[in-house]
């Protein structure tokens, strides 16, 4: 799982390092690249690196999922992620609804009538023998608890 306190910052720095460093042949990418100024990172090297920079160790492989988890992550810290295969940008999702929600106007509730009787009627259904508006007789005072 991919630290929550890996920023923005520590991705630059990351993506920085690499620039001067270059890329470890073992931490290439198959699939996915960041891209950043017409450069191309491998996503989840990135993430790795600018964990040391949050966190002061790289983030080994095998401890977050590479793919959507680490696409994610990243075009969520406003990065573009894109397919090697198909050289296919994607970036965050914008959100599809502008409008705002409806409120609901119907009078169904915690005390509609009709509600009440559907519900009823499907316990009776499983269990048989419904008890409507039964009663518990258990102490509420300190007294009730003496023995």
């Amino acid at each position: 799982m991919i630290p929550k306190n890996i920023n923005r910052n520590h991705i630059l720095r990351a993506i920085q390092e690499i620039d001067q460093k270059g890329i470890p042949k073992n931490r290439q990418s198959h699939k996915f690249q960041l891209v950043l100024a017409n450069q191309q990172y491998p996503p989840k090297y990135v993430v790795s690196l600018a964990n040391k920079y949050a966190n002061g160790e790289l983030l080994m492989s095998k401890e977050f999922g590479g793919g959507n988890e680490t696409n994610s992550f990243l075009r969520n810290l406003g990065f573009t992620i894109t397919d090697k295969a198909t050289q296919t940008v994607r970036k965050k999702p914008k959100a599809r609804y502008h409008k705002p929600p409806k409120t609901v106007t119907n009078r169904h509730n915690e005390r509609c009538p009709a509600c009440k009787q559907t519900i009823e009627n499907l316990l009776r259904e499983i269990y048989g023998e419904v008890h409507t508006n039964y009663r518990f007789e258990i102490g509420v005072t300190p007294n009730d608890f003496k023995e």
